[in-house]
């Protein structure tokens, strides 16, 4: 069941969004909301069929499987991806990430600085939350994996590289 499972969330994850959905420049915004969408859609998808083919162990790993390959793919986002998974998984922490996330880019408007606080408070809510140890370590690993995405935007958010988002 975790080849299958495996091979599933392989496939989902490397549908090319991209090229199925039109891209246009003039509305560059609107592109990466459905972008965003499109990958959390990928991650509740890979999450509940691994969860209906093997249970909760195979949709942990599943989605720990997604969000790793995402890592490799250019037009993949990982924090959405995880985001998916984390709503199939848990549905009460990926509200509090939500909000977590608006209130922080409202506040910072540094999407960087509002994805680390999400991942910070999404796992101290998990820690709180969470039913299962494995719950816990499933939401920790796909945090790590997120931050660790981010990381060369940190470097240039410390050089003051990184640009603020314009309301």
């Amino acid at each position: 069941m975790i080849i299958l499972t495996s091979i599933i969330a392989v496939t989902i994850v490397l549908v090319p969004i991209p090229k199925l959905v039109a891209f246009h420049p003039r509305h560059y915004s609107i592109s990466i909301i459905v972008y965003w969408l499109l990958d959390v859609i990928k991650g509740i998808v890979i999450t509940f069929l691994a969860y209906l083919i093997g249970g909760w162990f195979e949709a942990y790993l599943a989605s720990i499987l997604a969000v790793v390959i995402a890592l490799f793919l250019i037009r993949c986002n990982t924090f959405a991806i995880a985001a998916g998974s984390i709503f199939v998984l848990s549905p009460v922490l990926i509200f509090v990430g939500i909000v977590v996330f608006l209130i922080s880019l409202f506040i910072t408007r540094y999407y960087l600085l509002s994805t680390y606080f999400t991942v910070t408070a999404v796992v101290i809510f998990g820690l709180i939350l969470a039913a299962h140890f494995a719950i816990w370590a499933t939401i920790f690993a796909l945090g790590i994996i997120v931050c660790l995405e981010h990381r060369h935007q940190f470097r240039r958010f410390r050089r003051g590289l990184e640009k603020q988002i314009e309301w």
